[in-house]
């Protein structure tokens, strides 16, 4: 049931953003943006789904997903450049979805421009970002799956 609502909304919102967006005009690169906005949703879908296997009242699930949410998108880059973000907080971009998202969105818009991928200190290519978005939608969708073991076993 995930995967026609992640492609659903895409579909109709996707196109719009992009074109409104004064994207690049080849079909190489809208796809490849709708590609992007797809597997960012699987991937923040897959940490909502781990979330609610392990968080059984709605309220706390609620609270539990915007202090979640909230940081992930502060270091993701879209906000904060990523080289100015202190040490010790530095390590909260490499578990943000968004953050690869982003990456992979710039890196597919502004192909061919080099500086402009390096003063937003992102350091990883269109694929890597992808690569990196699959492995955390994997990663939640098998914690998610432990818990939901663990909770059959204590019924």
């Amino acid at each position: 049931m995930e995967i026609p609502l992640v492609l659903l909304i895409p579909a109709f919102s996707v196109p719009i953003m992009y074109w409104m967006g004064g994207m690049q005009a080849s079909a190489d690169a809208f796809f490849l943006f709708f590609f992007v906005v797809v597997i960012t949703g699987m991937a923040g879908n897959s940490i909502g789904m781990f979330l609610g296997t392990i968080i059984d009242d709605p309220q706390a699930i609620s609270t539990a997903i915007n202090t979640i949410v909230v940081p992930l998108e502060m270091f993701a880059g879209l906000f904060v450049n990523l080289g100015s973000l202190p040490s010790w907080l530095a390590w909260m971009q490499w578990i943000s979805p968004l953050r690869y998202g982003f990456n992979a969105g710039m890196e597919n818009e502004v192909e061919g421009r080099p500086s402009l991928i390096e003063n937003l200190n992102f350091g990883l290519s269109f694929w890597s970002s992808m690569g990196l978005l699959l492995l955390l939608m994997v990663v939640n969708k098998i914690l998610a799956l432990i818990s939901l073991k663990i909770l059959i076993r204590k019924a």
